[in-house]
């Protein structure tokens, strides 16, 4: 039979393992809240953060632009095709 601080050590660990879990489970949230889904056929989702997209394509693929305005965000979002603002608007120029 386990002594009482074996018992002790076994709390702290589970409890550890759930506060991880907690922090896991609230990134993913948060990525959720700050990476809307877009209803396009090439690019998935968008993320904007101080002068930095961070736009996930259909295949996977996750491209860091840099250096772009707050405006080509809301664009982007606002767009009938997010693929045409792409590349009419962001590709080759950030």
């Amino acid at each position: 039979m386990p002594g009482l601080s074996q018992l002790r050590k076994a709390r702290e660990i589970l409890r550890g393992n759930f506060t991880n879990l907690w922090r896991c489970e609230v990134a993913l949230i948060r990525q959720n809240e700050f990476m809307p889904t877009l209803n396009s056929s090439c690019i998935s989702r968008a993320d904007y953060e101080f002068g930095t997209l961070y736009l996930t394509f259909r295949n996977g693929l996750t491209y860091t632009l840099r250096g772009v305005p707050e405006h080509h965000y809301h664009g982007l979002l606002r767009a009938p095709s997010a693929g045409a603002y792409f590349n009419r608007y962001l590709k080759r120029r950030y």
